[in-house]
């Protein structure tokens, strides 16, 4: 790791902390005050989708890419759902299974194309 990877782990926290606020304000609170649900349940496929999913998939592409400003936007979501949100990690929501399947598929798909992508080690 040298210091511009370090730059932008930094960034990518920022960002990732500007788009989480964004996201708050406009689904939790300006719709809300409006009667409308949480943004996430009027599309009910995305009611699966939690902040640790999209960490995942974020972290993921840090790592295969080599882009740390993914890894500093995946952190502080990772962080959000650790510390801020109502039901953590699901547990205790009403998609509680459903969604932490979706995280084991998203590790199994990273985990297979790991291998599929995988240099052969010298005989």
């Amino acid at each position: 790791m040298n210091i511009w990877d370090l730059v932008w782990a930094v960034i990518g926290l920022w960002i990732g902390g500007i788009a989480n606020a964004i996201w708050y304000w406009k689904w939790a609170i300006y719709d809300a005050r409006r009667g409308k649900p949480l943004g996430k349940y009027r599309y009910p496929l995305l009611t699966l989708f939690e902040h640790y999913h999209w960490a995942t998939v974020t972290y993921i592409l840090c790592f295969r890419l080599h882009m740390p400003l993914f890894g500093g936007m995946a952190t502080i979501w990772l962080i959000d759902e650790a510390v801020a949100q109502n039901h953590k990690f699901s547990i205790g929501s009403g998609h509680e299974i459903p969604s932490m399947l979706l995280e084991v598929l998203i590790l199994l798909v990273w985990a297979l194309i790991e291998l599929l992508t995988a240099t052969p080690l010298p005989h």
